[in-house]
């Protein structure tokens, strides 16, 4: 299924609804939030979930984010990073982190 541009990442927060993902927030970031973005760009995607969870935990929820987001929005590319909160915290103010980048540069969903 096609969708438009601008929509897709209030699609992907809806998904993330439905699919009952623990999430605090949920950031794009990248070319796509600067605007700076091409027909072939990739979404990035970092999802600050609300607690910790175990590596096991955080896959399972990457897989069926994954799964559901490609079955549905074709011939798009994503990029998906689930983070604990705790270590989110913990890199938000830290230059050389990811954490400070998309909350710097990113746009919350």
């Amino acid at each position: 299924m096609n969708f438009p541009e601008n929509s897709i990442p209030m699609i992907f927060k809806t998904y993330l609804d439905e699919l009952k993902i623990p999430y605090e927030k949920v950031y794009l970031f990248g070319s796509r939030s600067r605007d700076s973005w091409k027909p072939d760009s990739d979404y990035d995607f970092f999802i600050v979930l609300k607690r910790d969870y175990s590596r096991e935990e955080r896959n399972r929820m990457y897989a069926m984010i994954s799964e559901k987001i490609h079955n549905t929005i074709k011939h798009t590319s994503f990029d998906i990073k689930l983070r604990n909160k705790s270590n989110f915290e913990k890199f938000i103010h830290a230059p050389n982190y990811l954490d400070n980048t998309v909350v710097t540069e990113g746009k919350i969903l």
